[in-house]
């Protein structure tokens, strides 16, 4: 017997950010970080300007790759730079397989 689970778009993007939330929790709970820096953690991934095409793409690339310096809302205490894959260690990361993403246009509900 098999089952079959529906997910909405909403559904799929509140899991997206659970495991990212997750997996950045643990990876760097030495540092104490706080709900909103953890937010600003995932949504800086998830919130990636979609307008260009090809910006947005770069903007995901270099993020994924490079990471990026978190400004703490503490200034008291040191930017925290962000790596989205641990490359040193692939056990530290979650891997989700997918066979086929569609990206589709916010404008005109049609693919890009």
């Amino acid at each position: 017997m098999s089952t079959e689970i529906i997910y909405t778009e909403s559904t799929k993007m509140f899991y997206l950010k659970m495991t990212c939330a997750h997996c950045f929790s643990a990876r760097y709970a030495q540092y104490g970080l706080n709900d909103v820096e953890m937010k600003k953690i995932v949504n800086k991934l998830v919130v990636i300007q979609s307008t260009l095409l090809y910006l947005g793409n770069q903007e995901a690339f270099w993020l994924v790759n490079k990471g990026y310096d978190l400004v703490r809302d503490d200034v008291r205490k040191v930017a925290l730079h962000v790596d989205y894959i641990d490359f040193d260690n692939p056990e530290n990361n979650i891997f989700k397989v997918v066979n086929q993403y569609i990206p589709r246009s916010i404008f005109f509900g049609h693919c890009s």
